[in-house]
């Protein structure tokens, strides 16, 4: 419960968590949203029930005249005068340069910002049904996986590895070794247009941030982008928005009055108590959205490294198949490029995420387990039939490619991937020809 407000209650129900997100998108979509949302309606409870703005009135003026000042003075624009520049009062354009005119706009900026941080998640949800993977059917049977009973538990996850291998072409996968390489760029495309959408997903919340950055920036009139850092600077020293002139808490108002066919001036001195909510705020979003622009970066970058890169990909497919009883490092390269791709590595990598590393491990059990009878039993041959000597020029390559893969790279080969990358090269004609037998 949101501190237990109904209307709070039901919109944090728009925003709860999903099965098609990571903690950073989680982190936008839902923390930052609400956060800014929260504010609005704070903002927006003190302007319309409370008393943002207090002018003193002359004495001549009447209880009528007090709120008409009021109320004007905070549908127009005010203007904030430096106590050295008083003088600047008695002047024809005064306050010509310093007025305040962001205030009675603070609450509807704030619903928009929440709003921008939630179309990401919303167009990632409604737009990934038209890729050919149901995730969210997938990761959802995969989470009450985890909890079911034996019985359950293989259903639901049966029930997974048949929609992923559906979806990847797995059945056909003998099918698809004899097709022209013409015909694999559109069988790729296919396997990886959903990462794809899902690395822009990730990208608009990056251009998201910089842009509400700088929304802010504009809208508080302020000389540069940083003035986070400036304005809390300042607050450490002392300097507050009397010397600065950011979110001044006294301002100065003009209006005119039509009196028996005369045209009365007056300047009135208000007080607008809205701007010490707003300084805290503003301060409070621009170093969280600050920080989050850093965490949402790093992300958006490991997202693209983690699928668009084979050795990376392949990293996570071994730590999901090195326990399966059928699994032998050798053609560990082939199925996470041919087979899986960057869409099957998604899904997992969502499931790992929802339902546990043990889950995840057993879809893609599953799914090397399908892939095997696909392609043969003849296909694991070679296995079997290796002579020492083959053995013993792997375990060399391995040695050497360890050695110059050490302490380099985003996704460095452990020993154990090493070892499945030189059986791959060096078995690579062995299985080209027993394929070929199968088929």
């Amino acid at each position: 419960m949101l501190l237990g407000i109904p209307f709070l209650d039901k919109l944090q129900n728009k925003f709860k968590s999903q099965v098609l997100d990571d903690g950073v998108d989680r982190l936008n979509y839902r923390t930052a949203a609400l956060i800014v949302l929260f504010f609005a309606l704070m903002v927006s409870a003190k302007q319309y029930t409370g008393k943002p703005i207090q002018c003193w009135t002359p004495s001549e003026f009447n209880g009528a005249w007090v709120d008409y000042a009021h109320d004007y003075c905070f549908t127009a624009d005010t203007y904030f005068v430096k106590d050295n520049e008083t003088d600047s009062l008695d002047s024809a354009d005064r306050g010509k340069d310093s007025r305040i005119s962001y205030y009675q706009w603070v609450p509807l900026l704030l619903a928009i910002q929440a709003l921008c941080f939630y179309l990401p998640n919303w167009l990632w949800k409604t737009t990934t049904s038209y890729f050919g993977i149901d995730l969210e059917h997938c990761v959802t049977a995969a989470v009450k996986a985890r909890t079911a009973n034996s019985e359950k538990r293989q259903k639901e996850l049966g029930d997974v590895s048949i929609t992923l291998a559906e979806a990847l072409g797995l059945q056909d996968y003998s099918k698809f070794r004899r097709r022209d390489r013409s015909f694999k760029f559109g069988a790729d495309y296919l396997s990886n247009s959903l990462t794809s959408f899902y690395i822009f997903i990730k990208a608009l919340y990056v251009v998201n941030l910089i842009c509400q950055i700088h929304v802010i920036s504009a809208f508080l009139s302020s000389d540069h982008v940083f003035w986070g850092f400036s304005t809390l600077a300042n607050l450490v020293q002392g300097l507050e928005w009397e010397t600065t002139g950011l979110f001044p808490r006294v301002t100065f108002c003009d209006f005119y009055i039509h009196t028996h066919h005369s045209l009365a001036n007056y300047t009135v001195q208000c007080v607008l108590m809205i701007n010490m909510f707003n300084e805290k705020i503003f301060l409070f979003l621009w170093f969280l959205f600050m920080l989050m622009l850093i965490v949402t970066s790093i992300n958006a970058v490991a997202t693209v490294f983690s699928y668009t890169v084979d050795r990376c990909r392949e990293k996570s497919v071994y730590k999901w198949l090195k326990h399966a009883p059928e699994f032998d490092p050798i053609h560990l390269s082939r199925f996470s490029k041919d087979v899986l791709k960057a869409d099957g590595c998604l899904v997992l990598r969502f499931i790992e995420d929802h339902a546990g590393l043990a889950v995840a491990r057993d879809v893609a059990s599953k799914l090397w387990s399908e892939w095997i009878s696909e392609t043969g039993d003849s296909t694991m041959l070679s296995l079997k039939h290796r002579k020492p000597s083959d053995q013993y020029q792997m375990n060399s390559m391995e040695n050497n490619l360890l050695h110059k893969s050490a302490g380099t790279g985003l996704c460095p080969y452990t020993a154990d991937m090493l070892s499945k990358k030189h059986l791959d090269a060096a078995s690579e004609s062995t299985f080209s020809t027993s394929q070929e037998s199968a088929l």
